[in-house]
């Protein structure tokens, strides 16, 4: 168990004023639990998940928690790094992390292919933005073959996705589809990873409707049709709105569904600050108006 667990649990329980004596039982001590907050030992499965419950914390929130805090740590860095120059569209900022990720120096095998998955989520986020500058197919295989074996993506899985679909060619936008459709269902208990997932699958669509991969957008789009999105998820909604738009503007219904695109683009206009997801959306809008599309 990471240790850094240690350090998290320990800021939740101060922040709600327990004290260790509080939340102490006859099969978790005060000493068991004092040494796994400073990170002198670790705790089983089964005591982890009863420290958590004496301090009405969820496996989820532990996790979304775990991952803010971890904002000093290397890898969470740079994916928080990556998320902010992609959502600005610097790709000078984007270089400037692969330059960085370049760098040698000694990592253990498992943290060698995460800083690989991390250049090649950096390249495919300036190629999103700058599609002359294609990703070594390379490093698109490699990504593919992590991707497609792993049974249960985690949220880090979901992000390699999420930001990384637009690389892929239309065979492996199928066979993602394909998968991430089949995987769906696991993701709706939990509100933080829903979230993450209702954006990998605008993101996929996305990328399959720019490929003309419509099979696969269309499967996609169908299971939109079969779930409920609160407003929480009101970002994600209208990503997937402005998606089941460029379906129908592509399969037969051009005028109704341009509307619905440039509608959603108008709103992302008014709420983005930075202007460059609606610019993103406009030059799209604009390309399927010079084209003479259909299937």
């Amino acid at each position: 168990m990471d240790t850094h667990f240690g350090r998290v649990y320990k800021a939740l329980r101060t922040s709600k004023k327990l004290t260790l004596k509080e939340i102490a039982t006859d099969t978790l001590s005060i000493g068991t639990i004092s040494k796994f907050e400073n990170e002198k030992n670790s705790l089983t499965i089964e005591k982890f998940y009863e420290a958590l419950k004496a301090i009405n914390v969820s496996l989820s929130e532990f996790q979304n928690y775990h991952e803010l805090s971890y904002e000093t740590e290397t890898f969470p860095l740079v994916r928080k790094q990556i998320i902010g120059a992609y959502r600005t569209g610097s790709i000078a900022k984007l270089q400037i992390i692969l330059k960085e990720l370049g760098v040698e120096k000694k990592r253990s095998y498992q943290e060698k292919i995460q800083n690989n998955l991390y250049k090649i989520v950096a390249k495919a986020c300036i190629y999103t933005i700058d599609n002359r500058q294609e990703v070594e197919q390379s490093d698109v295989d490699f990504l593919f073959r992590y991707l497609l074996p792993i049974k249960i993506w985690s949220h880090f899985e979901i992000w390699l996705l999420s930001a990384s679909a637009m690389i892929f060619d239309k065979k492996q936008i199928r066979m993602l589809a394909q998968d991430f459709f089949g995987k769906f269902h696991l993701y709706s208990t939990d509100p933080y990873t829903y979230t993450i997932v209702l954006m990998a699958l605008h993101n996929l669509i996305n990328a399959a409707l720019t490929k003309e991969v419509y099979d696969a957008a269309f499967h996609l789009l169908s299971s939109v049709n079969t779930i409920e999105i609160s407003e929480l998820d009101m970002e994600a909604k209208l990503f997937l709105l402005y998606d089941q738009g460029w379906y129908d503007a592509v399969t037969g219904k051009r005028e109704e569904g341009l509307a619905q695109m440039r509608k959603v683009q108008e709103i992302i206009a008014f709420v983005d600050t930075t202007g460059n997801l609606s610019e993103m959306f406009r030059r799209e809008i604009e390309e399927l108006i010079r084209t003479d599309f259909h299937i």
